[in-house]
Formats: structure tokens, sequence, C-alpha cells
């Protein structure tokens, strides 16, 4: 019998067996009990007997038991496979791909800094106002972008009493177009419209972070009494640079 659902009565305790772990008592005929192994279950001399249930019950907790052992040999293993270097290699792997990933869902992005907010204008109006000015902006560099093609967004939280002037990221075709604004961004320094606007690729904390140390790099260099250097980015990368050097 798979459960012992024993509910006989029975006077004679010779007929009745114990179990040992929920001590209730089963009639020795419906748990297919011999009386000679009844009787010696009832000697006490170290022979126990556990129904069914309690017999399933401690099969479970020994896989338990088997499983946590596996788990803790694992980490073991683990923990003396991975060594300080190790880890610190493997952390480095996670922060690279994460950084990749994270690149690749800013490749489309444009960041568009200068761009003057109105004061007192609800979402929907500065946004109105915000395309009409990047079209002019886009056009002025030589891309031709269709108004409904452009979906501006202001960073940041809006604080009428700072300076008005939330960058603005729009998300764009390709990366290609974005590469283009962005190296050909020099013809706004002659449009009086756009002489004080700057835009640059969506940069990531780590590219931001990289940028900044460069730029203490630069200042450093110039108070030392170099000149002529500038920052230009090589394939991608922030480097001070000769003025006259050759953008890739």
């Amino acid at each position: 019998m798979s459960n012992y659902k024993c509910t006989c009565k029975v006077a004679e305790e010779h007929k009745l067996v114990c179990c040992c772990v929920c001590k209730k008592s089963f009639k020795i005929e419906c748990v297919g009990l011999s009386t000679a192994e009844a009787r010696k279950i009832h000697a006490g001399d170290g022979l126990t007997w556990s129904c069914n249930n309690c017999r399933k019950l401690g099969n479970d907790i020994n896989s338990l038991k088997a499983v946590i052992i596996s788990l803790q040999e694992q980490i073991s293993t683990f923990q003396s496979a991975v060594t300080p270097s190790r880890l610190t290699e493997l952390m480095s792997i996670e922060k690279s791909v994460y950084e990749f990933e994270e690149r690749q869902k800013r490749a489309n992005n444009l960041m568009v800094f200068g761009i003057k907010e109105g004061e007192n204008l609800v979402k929907k109006e500065q946004t109105e106002k915000d395309v009409i000015f990047l079209k002019n902006m886009f056009s002025t560099v030589g891309v031709s972008v269709c108004e409904n093609e452009i979906s501006p967004m202001r960073c940041g939280k809006y604080d009428q009493g700072a300076s008005l002037c939330r960058p603005v990221k729009v998300k764009l075709s390709s990366p290609d177009v974005v590469k283009k604004l962005v190296y050909d961004s020099r013809k706004l320094r002659d449009n009086e419209d756009f002489k004080n606007i700057r835009i640059s690729t969506d940069r990531t904390p780590m590219q931001l972070e990289l940028y900044r140390e460069v730029k203490t790099e630069l200042a450093s260099r110039l108070d030392s009494g170099e000149t002529n250097l500038t920052i230009k980015y090589i394939r991608g990368v922030p480097i001070v640079v000769m003025k006259n050097q050759p953008e890739n």
C-alpha cells in the first residue's frame, strides 16, 4: 500500500505496530507485516518500523541533504578555483559586457546642449518648439530629417528657477547619422542661431568619466606651459593631441 490509512479498532495489542516516527499505531495486516515480524518489533531489541508516509518524508529529507552537500562541494570548488586575481578578471569581463550593451543601446542617440527652454510652456509646446529648432539645426549641418522623425526628450528635472536649458536627447535613424552630425557640428559655429549649441553622442557613465580624466590632463598640461593642445576622439577614444593632428 502506498499510504497507510488504517482505521481498524483492534483490541489485541500484539496485532498492532507503532511507527517509531509519528507514533501512530497500525494493524499489522493493513501494513503488510507478519505476526513474527511484529513480535520482533515488540521485543524492543533495536528493530524499529516506520510507516510509509514517514519513510517517504525521510527519503525526501535525505535527498535534500544530498543536494545541500553537493552545492556545498560546488561552492568550495568555485572558491578554491576563483583566486582574487581571477575574480578581478571576471568582474572586468562583466563590466566590459555591460559597457558594450550600454553603448549599443545609446548608439542612435544624439545629445544636444544649449537649446534654451521657453518659460511657462507645457511639455507639448516645448517639444514642438524643440522639433523646429532641431530640424533647422540638422539642415545647417547638412542632414535632412523629417519633423515626424524627430522625437526630442529633455533630460533632467524641470526647474523654473534654473537656467532652463536642459540637454535634449534625440533618437535618430542610425549611428551613422549621429556620427555625421557630431563630426560636422563645427558648421554650427558660423551660424548666429546655433553658435552656442554643442552636440555629442549619448555617452555612458564610463565614457563621461574617461572624458573628465582626459579634460583634467589637458588642463594640467596647459598649466605646465604646453600650447596648441586639444581633445580629439581617435577611434572613439578621447585623447589630448596637437590641434593640427588629423581626427580619425
